[in-house]
């Protein structure tokens, strides 16, 4: 019996486990805020639809994309400029970039900017589902890999 070779197919086949344990970890926690993201761009779609049933159509310009993202539009119900941060940022969109933007026909101030706030949680959703099921395929097959060759490795070392 050759005591390296079954050391060597035990060691890897715990890596290998670790692996296909992390493979999961990581596809299910990824492709969970994958999810989440998902249901946040549903959710803010929702809300701009019952927001639009009494809004204004405008186009507004971004002037700073630095952690959040503000807007300034001008409304012609109370003949105003606004300005209004998101907490949103989207490398889609740069500073002074024009944005359809809809205010709230009785509270001007108060806006929705739908490409922006959806496009965002959209890339943010597709990019974890992404990274999940990508770094869920690596660490699988690693996992397998190992796995199987120290299946194989300890197998020989008992025929040894």
């Amino acid at each position: 019996m050759s005591t390296g070779k079954k050391v060597a197919g035990i060691i890897m086949s715990v890596f290998g486990g670790l692996f296909l344990f992390s493979a999961v970890i990581f596809a299910i926690v990824f492709l969970a805020v994958g999810g989440i993201m998902g249901n946040v761009r549903q959710n803010a779609a929702e809300e701009f639809e019952e927001f639009s049933k009494h809004a204004v159509e405008t186009y507004g310009t971004i002037t700073d994309v630095d952690s959040s993202t503000t807007i300034e539009y001008y409304s012609e119900m109370d003949d105003s400029y606004y300005q209004v941060a998101f907490s949103v940022s989207n490398s889609s969109f740069r500073e002074g970039d024009s944005i359809v933007i809809y205010y709230d026909e009785d509270n001007p101030g108060s806006c929705m900017a739908p490409d922006l706030v959806e496009g965002t949680y959209e890339t943010l959703g597709t990019v974890f589902y992404g990274v999940g099921a990508g770094a869920g395929v690596f660490f699988g097959i690693m996992g397998l890999g190992l796995l199987i060759g120290g299946i194989v490795l300890i197998k020989k070392s008992k025929s040894s």
